[in-house]
């Protein structure tokens, strides 16, 4: 049988091979299964999801017509499946039950504690070389609290035992108590709960309809003072904006968790050093949250716009606070750290400014010409234009993993910067004073091209030494800019490399 495993991680990729004792021919995939990488179950019998592979109807269609049998998820969860939509197809599925309950209360257990103790706070100190003791560092012992468990299945039940192995008073919720559970738990009303517990550790299953954000502002507002609140079990439990609310209010003295309901955008996932390309900002807003936010962004050069919440929400359905960050797919480099750093290497500079270009396709085009022309750097507007994208990743077929892109404030100035460095500037316009052929491409030197519909502005033609055109000779009169710009770079590399 044929069987492809997704998510598998490398340091598990051992493991998949030694415990394979039925001798199934696996195929191990690190990704997540998502729309596009589905189609890589053809020829197989059997697919092994975990969390965050959407089986949602479209993609067990496929399966069905690839002659799946079987569905396996090694996870306990099962709401990333849709299970009506299975049943009705036929396949024959498998969870874990029993997956690991001590690595699970482990980790929550651990959590409390850091909480408890104010574990993070005193790293984050002593990692900026603060060893002053203040009055936030003294903290109580855990025998002396009282910490509520919601759920008291095979995970629930563990960490209930481990918090009474500390000393705890452990007290718990759920529609169906264990008689096991019993031994170690006082069973209480979930108001009672609230109201009582210095720690609450969930560990619920997320049922859709029933139970969603059930850590919100109701139940937060019920709360203990100070209490803690941790979340092992889903992302969908949890309404981040009455979070964050509680966190600031003082009503909720911390949290910790490891799931969000929007995993996929970012679990396995390396973000680190990454730049956030532009913000999403719901028009009317006018929390405290979001004053915070525009105070931070004072003097940053991140696009910032006002949109209707439709147009958010078509970005995601999960909980949002009225602002989406979209993360570059490239770190942006400034023009004004580029040019002297490629004089001192001796080299003869080479860059293609695009002015108002949004047609992320294109970009890409662009860029993976300009890598094959050794071209030493693409520039950009911050605002108004294209953004560096999966799409423009794609479509340059790798070339923006190592093109600079200088993402520039002030396209003017920046030209001016250009000239005032010895840099000659060409414009391509069909005001062009003659052939492009014609223009002097062989010193430092910058193309600029401009969008399809409006061309290059007159405020960027003012600054350029010379405007060329590209003769047209049939009905149609412009190219695509794509097209036209790669016209012009292989002409510039042409007279750069007879020079």
């Amino acid at each position: 049988m044929k069987l492809i495993c997704y998510g598998v991680r490398k340091v598990e990729k051992p493991f998949f091979e030694k415990l394979n004792k039925f001798g199934y021919d696996l195929t191990l995939v690190e990704e997540l299964m998502n729309d596009e990488n589905v189609n890589l179950i053809e020829g197989h019998q059997a697919v092994m999801l975990r969390a965050n592979c959407p089986a949602n109807r479209k993609n067990l269609e496929k399966m069905k017509n690839f002659g799946v049998e079987y569905l396996l998820t090694r996870t306990v969860g099962y709401n990333h499946i849709d299970l009506e939509a299975a049943y009705e197809m036929g396949f024959k599925m498998a969870r874990v039950p029993r997956y690991s309950p001590n690595a699970i209360a482990e980790l929550a257990i651990t959590f409390a504690m850091n909480l408890v103790r104010k574990g993070a706070y005193m790293v984050d100190r002593s990692r900026n070389k603060n060893f002053i003791v203040d009055e936030y560092m003294f903290s109580p012992e855990i025998r002396n609290l009282t910490v509520g468990v919601i759920g008291t299945g095979k995970i629930g039940f563990t960490a209930a035992k481990l918090f009474k192995g500390l000393g705890a008073r452990v007290i718990a919720y759920d529609l169906y108590p264990s008689e096991a559970a019993k031994e170690v738990v006082e069973y209480v009303t979930m108001e009672e709960l609230n109201k009582t517990a210095d720690i609450i550790t969930l560990h619920c299953p997320y049922i859709k309809g029933e139970n969603d954000n059930l850590l919100g502002e109701e139940f937060i507002s019920n709360l203990k003072d100070g209490a803690i609140l941790i979340n092992t079990a889903r992302g969908e439990l949890q309404d981040v904006e009455a979070i964050i609310k509680g966190l600031e209010s003082g009503k909720i003295g911390g949290f910790a968790t490891d799931v969000f309901s929007n995993e996929k955008e970012f679990f396995f996932k390396d973000m680190a050093g990454k730049e956030i390309d532009k913000i999403l900002v719901k028009k009317d807003i006018q929390s405290d949250l979001s004053k915070e936010l525009f105070a931070a962004l004072k003097g940053l050069l991140i696009p910032v716009q006002r949109v209707p919440v439709e147009r958010i929400n078509r970005i995601t359905r999960k909980n949002h606070q009225g602002v989406v960050a979209f993360i570059s797919s490239v770190t942006y480099q400034k023009t004004e750290d580029l040019v002297p750093f490629l004089f001192e290497q001796g080299k003869n500079p080479f860059f293609v400014m695009l002015d108002g270009i949004t047609d992320v396709r294109n970009f890409g085009a662009i860029a993976r010409t300009c890598e094959c022309a050794a071209v030493d750097a693409v520039i950009i507007p911050a605002r108004g234009s294209v953004s560096v994208n999966a799409d423009a990743m794609k479509t340059s077929a790798g070339a923006l993993h190592t093109l600079p892109v200088c993402r520039e404030q002030n396209l003017r100035a920046t030209l001016q910067y250009l000239k005032d460095s010895g840099f000659r500037i060409v414009a391509a316009t069909e005001k062009g004073d003659y052939d492009y052929t014609k223009a002097d491409y062989t010193g430092p030197m910058c193309i600029i091209m401009g969008a399809e519909d409006t061309g290059v502005s007159y405020d960027h033609l003012a600054l350029c030494d010379e405007w060329v055109k590209i003769p047209m000779l049939g009905t149609i009169e412009s190219l695509n800019v794509s097209v036209a710009a790669g016209i012009l770079i292989y002409e510039a590399v042409k007279q750069r490399n007879n020079d």
